[in-house]
């Protein structure tokens, strides 16, 4: 199960931070710490959202709070987890 979970983490990981998926020639260009402190924060982020789904797995009102698919927003803002929902969470 850890390969499986390792493999489709890598997988999420080689799309990269948003800033490189909006300008990969700008990210590029950006000072080196620069990029090593957005690579973290993505890094940050996606652990995140991975928690959160293993949360929602783990749930056993799932039916009642949320829809078939939940779609949000899932950040870390400083040691904060953050969750924005945009779809699939009722109430």
């Amino acid at each position: 199960m850890l390969t499986l979970a390792g493999v489709c983490m890598m997988g999420v990981m080689t799309y990269g931070p948003i800033s490189y998926q909006l300008d990969k020639t700008h990210y590029d260009q950006l000072p080196s710490e620069h990029r090593e402190a957005t690579e973290e924060t993505f890094e940050k982020d996606l652990f995140a959202a991975i928690t959160f789904c293993a949360q929602l797995a783990f749930d056993a009102e799932y039916d009642a709070q949320f829809e078939h698919v939940v779609k949000a927003f899932i950040y870390m803002d400083g040691d904060k987890k953050v969750i924005r929902p945009i779809s699939g969470v009722k109430d």
